[in-house]
């Protein structure tokens, strides 16, 4: 993971969407706000591919995992509930953008491309 976005200290996440009703929890050592940077980074990246279609809780679960060095945990203590209907309506500004896009490097990591392109081809599947 880029330095940029690691921290000393670890965070619990709780993610979850206003249309799924299961709980995903994941700890990582990057903060709130570059969590919520990074997650709505990835959503902008996935609606430019399929902008019909959205990442679950799920699919942003395994995202970190694999991607960031965040684990997978089951319900504790919460430092932040990330709503991934609401990050995505609140961030998406040309503003919000424009310097989430000139800031890629911080977000970008290898394999993150990867992991997209499997659920974009698990949902085009979906829909056959």
């Amino acid at each position: 993971m880029d330095n940029k976005l690691k921290s000393e200290k670890s965070y619990v996440y709780e993610l979850k969407h206003k249309h799924i009703n299961e709980k995903f929890f994941i700890k990582g050592n990057i903060n709130v706000d570059n969590m919520n940077d990074l997650i709505f980074y990835i959503q902008y990246k996935y609606h430019d591919i399929i902008p019909q279609s959205i990442l679950t809780p799920f699919d942003f679960q395994e995202i970190l995992i694999k991607c960031y060095g965040a684990e997978s945990i089951y319900e504790v203590e919460i430092d932040e509930i990330i709503d991934l209907h609401w990050n995505f309506k609140e961030n998406f500004s040309k503003e919000k953008i424009d310097n989430i896009i000139n800031n890629y490097k911080i977000y970008e990591v290898k394999g993150l491309k990867g992991e997209l392109r499997k659920i974009v081809d698990l949902t085009i599947e979906q829909w056959r």
